[in-house]
């Protein structure tokens, strides 16, 4: 299902963990906000030496996150996989790479975490891959902020700081 940024992190913030989430878009600050926030809460130090695994795009396939997926986890409920630059991953966009991927959607391990940052790029809504994405999983679409937006969106998150800031000041930002 197909979910706003910060839906998915009152969420994980909440504790409640879905086995697979698909952050793609122009917009990468919130695709890092949810990356560290998962590395950072869902395991504790201890478990996270043993449960957490980053991987780069460029440096890994598919098939490899994938297969480190299935695996279970030591000594925690779960093992938390994150993938950043997604983008590059070689076998991502073509038919042996969906093929797997469609494979994995069907039969996701529960006790795995598997973030997927999809940086500077939104996937193709027209592919079945996508679909398959947004029905079996948790896509998150990370679009830029239009620009008549960008005042709004500082008043907002100067009000999750617990601050306040005068209208025309978050104007003065924007600009």
């Amino acid at each position: 299902m197909e979910v706003k940024p910060l839906t998915v992190l009152a969420e994980l913030q909440k504790k409640k963990y879905h086995p697979l989430y698909f952050l793609h878009g122009e917009e990468s600050y919130y695709m890092d906000l949810i990356s560290e926030y998962a590395k950072d809460h869902i395991l504790t130090k201890p478990e996270a030496a043993f449960n957490l695994t980053v991987m780069y795009g460029k440096d890994t396939s598919l098939a490899s996150v994938l297969s480190s997926a299935k695996r279970f986890p030591m000594l925690a409920p779960y093992q938390v996989i994150v993938v950043k630059e997604a983008q590059m991953l070689s076998d991502f966009s073509k038919a042996e790479g969906e093929s797997i991927f469609e494979k994995y959607l069907e039969k996701q391990v529960p006790s795995s975490i598997v973030i997927f940052c999809y940086k500077n790029k939104a996937l193709d809504k027209r592919k079945t891959i996508t679909k398959k994405i947004a029905e079996k999983s948790i896509l998150v679409p990370c679009t830029k902020i239009s620009e008549y937006k960008v005042s709004e969106w500082i008043q907002e998150y100067v009000a999750q700081k617990k601050l306040k800031i005068h209208p025309e000041t978050a104007h003065l930002l924007a600009d």
